[in-house]
């Protein structure tokens, strides 16, 4: 996978607090996502001392249905 590959199919990205989802978190979030079109590289992100899970979305859509479930948060692209 080229580093742009994911920019290109994946442009939408919700960070979650890393912490909240692990786990059996890990889990249930992960059956969430079944069937969503997600990439299946995540990176992570800290700011003001808190470290971030990033899920990365082809459809905004699905993207904000994540973002609702999971009290996440859309962010620019990090690549």
């Amino acid at each position: 996978m080229t580093e742009t590959f994911p920019k290109r199919n994946w442009p939408y990205h919700v960070a979650v607090p890393a912490r909240q989802y692990q786990g059996t978190d890990f889990l249930v979030l992960m059956k969430f996502c079944e069937g969503l079109n997600i990439c299946d590289i995540c990176y992570t992100l800290k700011r003001d001392g808190i470290e971030y899970a990033v899920y990365r979305f082809a459809d905004h859509s699905e993207a904000e249905r994540f973002r609702r479930h999971f009290n996440g948060e859309i962010i620019q692209s990090q690549d």
